[in-house]
């Protein structure tokens, strides 16, 4: 089986890496003159790798929340069929909702035949930690300008990524460092994490500059392990400490740095703050009548949807997969995000709820609901005892789950292989940790060297 398997874990790791340091330049790589994406082919290689594992029903039966995945992507599957004769391709595109799940269950189940997978990934994850900061800076100081460069068979250049995903990204490494490799790194390794996580920290300020969902889900998730874990508070501390001194030289030099959007300075970062409390939510990093405009319009795609919902031949089963939500409600793309024609309604729940309707918004919620509530189980059972460190891998699975999905609210990122895989990744490595059967493996304890190097 090990022979069978190393040719997906090599691929999985490639896919992930790609979204998370390339974003949607890397999902754009595809077979040229086919829809099959990258993304799709490493899903087909999964697929064909678990389902000859007789752990693929054993990690079904024993996950309640995988259950209910299941059920969710069996609802979305018989969506899409009823939409593909109508629709064609398109159906099967928008399927790509419920569809990137399958990777929970292929991840799962390979972490059950290959335990040593689970510290394959964080010691990796370990390792990139400071190659991916400056690549996120280097990609945010591109901020999708316009290079000659471009993805093969596409008109998708190789700088494309949306800034929200940096900043989600940005809040997953803080919280890796401070949950889990903080408790048990030496002195040296401490310094070290405590330089990493400055520039970290000012990365998350200058992509607040540009785009204000992925900043809250980010803050978000770091409040709630401020609040929870008392050691993490140090490194944060330190982290927010370097980031003020920063933030004060760049205010009291007026430091300003041009960007395609916006720019990237402290007033500009001021004013996205205080918009958020006289403007309301907004993407993108617009200034106040932007943010005005794009709200307005989104709060009125929204509210169309919803309405439609309320009809009673919509409200189960929703509009399916293949129809063009934006263009129903003669939306081409709001002020953003105009390289790509928008087919949803901005909002990646409310896409659940419009595309699946009230069965499959139901299963969205009750299948997040179990999985996080099993991660919280999972951290409360563990955190006081020999093995903290699995309580904290918890932790960290759950607030980098939420994080994603806290940006979803504002952009439809979990539709994408970008954030859609990554998400689902999380949700059956997350499955995989709590499952709570005597014969789930026992993990060896992780030393994180990567990160002192």
């Amino acid at each position: 089986m090990e022979r069978v398997t190393d040719p997906f874990i090599s691929s999985v790791l490639l896919v992930l890496a790609g979204y998370m340091f390339f974003d949607r330049a890397f999902a754009w790589l595809h077979i040229p003159r086919t829809p099959l994406f990258i993304g799709e082919a490493v899903l087909g290689i999964g697929l064909l790798t678990a389902i000859w594992s007789p752990n693929f029903a054993i990690f079904i039966r024993r996950n309640r929340s995988i259950q209910l995945l299941v059920l969710f992507m069996l609802w979305g599957l018989a969506l899409t069929l009823q939409g593909f004769p109508r629709w064609g391709i398109d159906a099967v595109r928008d399927g790509a909702l419920w569809y990137y799940g399958l990777f929970a269950l292929v991840l799962g189940t390979l972490m059950l035949t290959r335990p040593s997978l689970f510290d394959r990934l964080a010691r990796l994850y370990a390792r990139v930690i400071p190659v991916w900061l400056i690549v996120a800076f280097a990609r945010l100081a591109m901020a999708n300008r316009e290079w000659p460069l471009r993805i093969p068979d596409s008109d998708v250049s190789i700088t494309y990524h949306k800034v929200g995903n940096i900043a989600v990204h940005g809040g997953m490494v803080i919280l890796f460092m401070a949950l889990i490799v903080w408790p048990k790194a030496s002195a040296q390794m401490r310094r070290r994490i405590t330089l990493y996580s400055i520039p970290a920290f000012i990365l998350l300020i200058a992509v607040g500059t540009q785009t204000r969902g992925g900043l809250i889900a980010a803050a978000v998730a770091m409040i709630i392990a401020f609040v929870l874990e008392r050691h993490t508070r140090r490194l944060m501390i330190v982290g927010v400490s370097g980031l003020l001194v920063v933030f004060l030289v760049a205010v009291a030099l007026d430091v300003t740095f041009e960007l395609e959007r916006r720019e990237l300075s402290a007033r500009q970062f001021l004013g996205n703050v205080t918009s958020l409390f006289s403007t309301g939510f907004a993407e993108e990093g617009q200034g106040v009548d932007e943010v005005t405009n794009t709200a307005t319009w989104r709060t009125v795609l929204w509210t169309n949807v919803l309405d439609d919902l309320l009809e009673p031949e919509r409200a189960v089963s929703g509009f399916g997969f293949g129809i063009n939500l934006a263009d129903r409600y003669r939306y081409e793309g709001g002020p953003i995000d105009r390289e790509l024609r928008l087919r949803n309604p901005h909002n990646s729940h409310l896409s659940v709820l419009a595309r699946m309707g009230l069965v499959g918004a139901g299963l969205w919620i009750a299948l997040w609901s179990a999985w996080f509530f099993r991660m919280y189980k999972v951290w409360n059972t563990f955190r006081s005892g020999p093995d903290r460190e699995r309580a904290m891998q918890a932790l960290w699975l759950a607030l980098a789950a939420l994080a994603i999905l806290v940006n979803a609210f504002f952009d439809p990122t979990v539709e994408g292989p970008q954030v859609g895989i990554w998400l689902w990744s999380l949700f059956g490595i997350g499955a995989y940790l709590g499952m709570s059967s005597p014969t789930a493996p026992k993990r060896p304890t992780l030393e994180y060297v990567g990160t002192a190097r």
